[in-house]
């Protein structure tokens, strides 16, 4: 068995000044999948916390039906 290791891009954002329901701690994270087709999402809030995966065309979705808003 071969033991495959890769250094996934990560990034995080404090949702105290986005978001009027949060608090501190609260703060969301994404890391990009190794494959590089996708990104895994990590949500800690005070409404508990949340994981999960989309591919960049579900997210580019997501980002396009926000901006209907």
């Amino acid at each position: 068995m071969e033991l495959t290791e890769s250094t996934r891009p990560t990034k995080s954002v404090s949702l105290v000044k986005l978001c009027h329901l949060s608090a501190s701690p609260d703060y969301v994270e994404a890391t990009e999948w190794s494959n590089g087709e996708g990104i895994d999402f990590y949500v800690d809030s005070r409404g508990g916390k949340e994981k999960f995966s989309l591919t960049y065309g579900e997210a580019k979705a997501i980002t396009l039906l926000t901006t209907l808003f």
